[in-house]
């Protein structure tokens, strides 16, 4: 983004977001595509929310960005996002109807597999009227983070519908989740200001 489109961060806010952005948890993405996209969902948030950019420690009704949670997107807090026992083959179920919460705005920009074995083998991910290219997962688990790239990140809007199917080469237990951030008020995030 040119410095005339980064106009929606004060200077304040925008030292806030280089510090936020560096404590983000990013291996194997492109940092630059990622930081992009990120600034493109802050501005989104700070939009639509009329709340200024607090970074990872917001304070009263600043907005901050912290990691995502199954349950920013609608999922089990308990379970996680995509953790299920599923038949070999092309499963359409693995996460079927989730929407992003109000006022969270989600960047996604990696695949991480969980699960000690490998069966993960292809996903799609269907968000609005958009359906992301099939992500070849079967490299996973030979990086050194368990983790693939999206081709591109995604960026989420709230109440936006989520669907991800999985290929899996045989039935078991299959865990993948993706890593991004969520862009929303202080209250919603885990981060407390350290003392």
């Amino acid at each position: 983004m040119s410095k005339q489109q980064l106009d929606f961060l004060t200077p304040e806010e925008m030292r806030e977001f280089d510090k936020a952005f560096a404590s983000l948890d990013i291996r194997v993405a492109d940092r630059s595509v990622v930081r992009e996209k990120i600034l493109l969902t802050v501005q989104a948030a700070k939009a639509k929310m009329k709340a200024n950019f607090g970074g990872l420690y917001p304070r009263g009704n600043e907005i901050g960005i912290g990691p995502i949670r199954a349950n920013h997107l609608g999922g089990s807090a308990t379970y996680g996002f995509a953790t299920a026992y599923t038949a070999a083959g092309w499963n359409d179920y693995m996460i079927t109807n989730m929407n992003v919460l109000e006022d969270h705005f989600v960047c996604m920009w990696e695949l991480e597999d969980t699960e000690p074995v490998a069966r993960a083998q292809q996903m799609a991910w269907f968000y609005g009227e958009y359906t992301s290219p099939i992500i070849d997962l079967t490299g996973i688990k030979t990086s050194e983070y368990n983790r693939v790239p999206f081709p591109e990140p995604i960026i989420l809007t709230e109440k936006v519908n989520i669907d991800a199917d999985i290929r899996l080469e045989a039935a078991g237990w299959c865990g993948v989740r993706p890593v991004g951030a969520v862009v929303t008020s202080a209250i919603h995030l885990i981060k407390k200001r350290p003392a």
